[in-house]
C-alpha cells in the first residue's frame, strides 16, 4: 500500500480525539459531537446533518471491526460495541491488506447518518498509511 498525499482542500480527522479542519468550515470537534448533534436521539438530526456533515471529506482513524465486500466497519468511540461508520473502499483490493482488530486512517464521504440501529455510513474510501490524528505523516 502506498502513501497518499492528502487532498489540497480542508479536511477533517474523524477520530474520537478531534477532527483537524472541514470542508464546511474550520471548526475543531470530535465523533461523540457528531453523533450528539445528529444520532440517535437528536433533536433535528437529519437537518444538522445534511448541512454539516452529508457529503464532506473526513478522515477517520479507528478499529477495524469487520471486513466484506470491499467495505470495513469502524469503531471510533470506546462505548461502541460493534462499529461507528462503514465505509465503502474505492478499492476493493485494500481489504485484501486489512485485518480485523488493525487500526487504519482512512478518508471518505460521509454519506449517511447513524440511528439507533445503524451505524453511519461512507463512500470513497482510501487508506492513508502512518497517519496520525495531528495530521502528520510519520516516515
Amino acid at each position: 500500500m502506498q502513501r497518499k498525499d492528502l487532498p489540497p482542500w480542508p479536511i477533517a480527522t474523524l477520530a474520537s480525539i478531534c477532527l483537524v479542519g472541514s470542508s464546511v468550515a474550520n471548526e475543531r470537534t470530535d465523533f461523540a459531537t457528531i453523533v450528539h448533534e445528529t444520532g440517535c436521539g437528536s433533536r433535528d438530526g437529519d437537518r444538522t446533518f445534511a448541512a454539516k456533515y452529508k457529503d464532506r471529506l473526513f478522515i477517520a482513524q479507528g478499529e477495524i471491526t469487520d471486513i466484506a465486500n470491499g467495505t470495513v466497519a469502524l469503531k471510533l468511540l470506546k462505548s461502541t460495541r460493534t462499529y461507528d461508520i462503514r465505509v465503502n473502499l474505492a478499492s476493493a483490493r485494500d481489504a485484501e491488506f486489512l485485518q480485523v482488530g488493525q487500526t487504519i486512517s482512512i478518508s471518505f464521504v460521509m454519506r449517511s447518518r447513524g440511528t439507533c440501529s445503524w451505524g453511519y455510513s461512507g463512500d470513497e474510501g482510501t487508506l492513508y498509511k502512518d497517519f496520525t490524528p495531528e495530521g502528520d505523516f510519520r516516515e
